[in-house]
């Protein structure tokens, strides 16, 4: 493919010069070309000298922080401007640096890569911490000069006749970088941690045992994937072939270049990341404009490798994070459209529908996390500020068997409903939350995911205890990256065919090793009546010796938390120093990092504040309810047996702080934790979103053993009854006056005046016979229909899951054409070998079971 795609775009570009070639291959559109211009006259009015002095001597250091605050998050609260000649400012404070108070009172001198010296000034204060004011400004100043000589030269190419002092002065700028560029020293810039100054031995060396951490050792930026400048390539391109380069001219420039591009190869061995296509369209760019093959052969490798390797089979990047997905699937479409500038966006999409289709597949891979105000669930290290580029006026159900994340959804516009339920694996960017929940209403999030955040409370936003799960004995869970697996649940059961009643359950008893045999959470929704919906959340945990159940409410927002006892009574709250353990030492966070704390035992409670506890058992009522609007919010019934403590909280809401670690404290957001005193524990809770009077007026516990849970649930329509098994059983009970056939693990009963039916999800099973890249072969004949949901059951309990696209019956098989591709190989001993991320081995034997949504009238006369 490499080859065919290399022969195809390079054939019209096959000369042996690029000076030879038509120029520039990338050709620009400017919609204003007199507004540009008016843009850049500051740099004309300059003297050469002074423009060629804002090209600086050294790539300068992109973190540096601010002596004045402790605002803002990874020592990056300085800016520098044109206006503020050889000084930086504050962004927060406005003050301008060095200065009086902040002098530039030490410097080091560092030898060049040509025998040079290079001084670097820097500010230390009486800790001994250093400020690069200086460093920082010649970092804007580099960035701010790529975008002066490229967009100079764009104006040129417009129009050379009336812009040609532009052009002229876009090629002195790259002159310039290409003169100072051999001094460029290599540096080591990262947030909280001293400046390391790398020499080319060092660099050698370090070269020969790479790994992730050298992309950071770099001449040009502060990461290495950016390393070669694609903007000053991109001005090269408008600026070759014209009258303000001579061939003298271009020798040093393209010298310039090349050297960029060799100091960017051994970035090639790091282990491929999200962050690689980046890279890879930089070398695109450079070799379309430079005619050097190779290049678009190392880029087209590359987008090979990181789709075969780095993507479940459902279409998501491994992180699980939207926000890492986005980015690589931008960046891998970023490459393609470079690398064939003649295509139309149409047409290169079609390219890659028939010739990417795993990329094209991924391209769809954020749908199911897509939440009806914008944005995207903010799960793991998803930037809760992404959006879409349509946001959805209607939500369904979604299932990323692959990936980990179901959605329980209904509803359409501002009546939208979602419920998430996630379960991913641990590889990379991810927090420690698994089985974690997010729910979505009346167009707000009800209950979040921080998500990512670069400030000092990043290692709090990874914790369990900062999602909404459960944590047992005051632990994290644990990653152990031996595991491919790292974490991943597996899905048990999912069927979301009746619009009213949609159920989804994951395990994943691994994320406690050694701790836990059963860690389990299952979602059922169900849509009471016009207006009225609600969630019945179970959570079984088996192990440990104390389990906290909690529920943040939003992070966009402010809440009030009521919680009442038994018959709206209230309980006797009262004021907790802390939740940490007597003994328990806590350490408070400074700077984004110190990631070790997270599997300290309870150190994520010490995050909890204004705690107020009580005891509690029967029923316990509580509201999350916004301070802007009281009657918008989220009720919860949680049916108690036993006495338990009910505790409510205060922890960093940190959205609202908006990546200003300084003003963290000025933003809680309310929590609710129950515990529960144990080995074992079944957690149950009827969530009831409201805008205006709650729709539930009543939940009763009718259960009578540890294997059933019957839920009775009142509204203005009548009663529903959710039964739940905890293993499938078929057997008969009687339910309010009526006995009721059970042949399946969760069945709804509704109750109205006009009568009763049962709506149960039975399951069928079958032996796995065989399979293809598109279906899976039952031995066996399963009534099964499109879009229900095929699970693979493994002897070692682990599941994999596929969506059901179309079914075929024939000689006694039944053959189910499945949504995603079957990444399976066979191996030895009835194993599977997955051949996708994460490359999982399966052990046999195997078979195959599928959830059916089966309906029922009920009468008093019923038998099973």
């Amino acid at each position: 493919m490499i080859t065919a795609l290399l022969t195809l775009f390079l054939f019209p570009f096959s000369s042996s010069h690029p000076a030879d070639r038509e120029t520039p291959v990338y050709k620009q559109t400017i919609q204003d070309t007199a507004q540009l211009s008016r843009q850049y006259e500051p740099f004309l009015a300059m003297s050469e000298a002074d423009l060629l002095k804002l090209v600086p001597p050294q790539g300068g250091f992109y973190f540096s922080g601010s002596p004045v605050t402790t605002r803002g998050a990874q020592e990056n609260n300085l800016g520098w401007e044109l206006s503020l000649g050889d000084r930086v400012k504050c962004v927060y404070t406005g003050t301008l640096l060095p200065n009086s108070d902040y002098p530039e009172n030490g410097h080091i001198d560092v030898r060049t890569p040509t025998g040079k010296t290079q001084r670097f000034h820097y500010y230390q204060d009486p800790g001994g911490k250093k400020y690069w004011f200086e460093a920082r400004r010649w970092f804007d100043q580099r960035v701010m000069m790529e975008s002066v000589a490229y967009n100079m030269a764009r104006l040129y190419r417009a129009g050379p006749g009336q812009y040609k002092e532009y052009g002229r002065r876009a090629a002195l700028i790259l002159k310039r970088f290409a003169e100072v560029y051999p001094d460029y020293i290599i540096t080591y810039d990262y947030p909280g941690r001293e400046k390391v100054f790398i020499d080319d031995a060092a660099y050698k060396k370090a070269a020969e045992n790479i790994d992730y951490y050298f992309i950071e050792l770099t001449k040009w930026s502060w990461w290495g994937y950016h390393d070669l400048s694609s903007s000053l390539v991109l001005a090269y391109d408008q600026l070759r072939g014209t009258e303000v380069l001579s061939a003298p001219d271009r020798q040093l420039i393209e010298g310039f270049f090349d050297s960029m591009i060799a100091f960017t190869d051994p970035y090639e061995k790091v282990p491929i990341t999200n962050v690689h296509p980046s890279m890879w369209t930089k070398k695109v760019i450079a070799g379309n404009v430079l005619n050097k093959p190779e290049l678009l052969k190392v880029a087209f490798t590359g987008l090979d490798r990181i789709l075969a390797e780095q993507f479940t089979y459902d279409g998501l990047y491994m992180e699980s994070t939207v926000s890492y997905h986005d980015q690589t699937v931008r960046g891998l479409r970023s490459v393609l459209t470079w690398a064939f500038p003649g295509l139309t966006k149409e047409e290169l999409t079609e390219k890659i529908r028939t010739e990417y289709p795993d990329l094209f597949r991924a391209m769809q891979g954020n749908a199911a996390y897509r939440l009806p105000d914008g944005r995207y669930a903010a799960i793991n290290d998803t930037h809760w500020t992404d959006r879409q580029a349509e946001p959805i006026t209607r939500s369904e159900p979604r299932l990323m068997p692959a990936a980990g994340h179901a959605v329980l959804g209904f509803g359409t516009g501002d009546r939208q409903f979602q419920a998430h339920l996630s379960y991913p694996a641990w590889h990379g960017h991810n927090h420690y939350g698994s089985l974690g929940i997010l729910l979505f209403a009346h167009g707000k999030e009800m209950v979040s995911d921080i998500g990512y955040t670069h400030t000092r409370a990043r290692a709090w936003t990874m914790t369990t205890a900062a999602h909404n799960t459960v944590v047992v004995d005051g632990k994290s869970q644990r990653h152990y990256s031996a595991s491919p697996r790292a974490g991943l649940g597996d899905l048990l059961l999912h069927n979301t065919e009746h619009p009213d009643f949609q159920v989804a359950e994951a395990r994943a008893d691994e994320v406690y090793p050694g701790l836990t045999n059963d860690y389990r959470r299952t979602l059922i929704s169900v849509q009471a009546n016009t207006g009225t919906c609600y969630v019945v959340d179970l959570f079984h945990v088996t192990g440990g010796k104390q389990h906290d159940w909690i529920l943040h409410g939003s992070a966009d927002e402010r809440q009030t938390l009521d919680v009442s006892g038994p018959k709206a009574s209230g309980l006797p709250f009262a004021p907790l120093k802390s939740m940490l353990p007597a003994g328990t030492p806590f350490e408070v966070l400074q700077e984004q990092g110190q990631y070790e704390l997270i599997w300290k035992d309870y150190w994520a409670y010490g995050h909890f504040r204004q705690v107020e506890a009580a005891p509690a058992s029967g029923l316990v009522r509580s509201a999350f309810r916004y301070t802007s609007n009281p009657r918008l919010g989220l009720q919860s019934w949680i049916p108690l047996g036993k006495k338990h403590m009910i505790y409510k909280v205060q922890s960093w809401s940190v959205r609202e702080a908006d990546e200003d670690q300084g003003i963290l404290d000025n933003f809680l957001r309310s929590g609710l934790i129950i515990r529960s005193e144990g080995a074992k524990s079944r957690f149950v809770a009827v969530h009831v979103p409201f805008n205006g009077t709650p729709g539930i007026t009543g939940v009763r516990d009718l259960s009578g053993e540890d294997s059933l849970l019957i839920l009775r649930i009142d509204h203005r329509t009548g009663s529903d009854y959710i039964v739940y098994q905890h293993k499938e059983k078929r057997r008969t009970v009687e339910i309010a006056g009526l006995k009721v056939p059970l042949h399946g693990q969760v069945s709804l009963i509704r109750k109205r005046a006009s009568g009763a039916r049962l709506l149960s999800i039975e399951k069928q099973e079958a032996p796995l016979l065989g399979f293809s890249a598109g279906s899976l072969i039952a031995d066996g004949t399963l009534q099964a229909k499109a879009g229900q949901t095929a699970i693979v059951r493994h002897a070692d309990g682990h599941t994999t899951a596929f969506l059901i696209d179309s079914v075929s019956r024939r000689n006694g098989k039944t053959t189910l054409f499945t949504r995603q591709p079957v990444p399976f190989r066979a191996g030895k001993d009835k194993s599977i070998k997955m051949e996708t991320f994460p490359f999982l081995d399966l052990k046999g034997p195997h078979s195959i079971t599928v959830d059916t949504a089966v309906l029922t009238p009920l009468s008093t006369r019923s038998r099973p």
